[in-house]
């Protein structure tokens, strides 16, 4: 039985995933959704597009550090390494 909070984790993932494909960025579709549900099992703020911007931001923020020491980096790619840093 699919669970409530599994539902609202997969709407979030679709939500976000597509407002950072609008943004051009580049993300393997797998590690964001393990991110996704990872975090919405550990977090209590259930506001969905606080929720999702927040995520987000803070996806582009360790995109940008990482670009600051490389500075030959691709800055449409959001690595794994970017999105196990924004891990709770």
């Amino acid at each position: 039985m699919i669970g409530l909070s599994s539902i609202k984790a997969d709407i979030k993932e679709f939500i976000s995933l597509a407002q950072l494909k609008a943004q051009s960025y580049i993300v393997d579709e797998d590690d964001y959704s393990a991110l996704v549900h990872h975090n919405f099992d550990r977090t209590n703020d259930f506001s969905n597009g606080r929720w999702i911007r927040n995520l987000n931001e803070r996806i582009i923020r360790k995109l940008a550090l990482r670009l600051y020491e490389d500075e030959n980096g691709d800055i449409t790619k959001i690595t794994k390494e970017d999105l196990t840093a924004v891990k709770l």
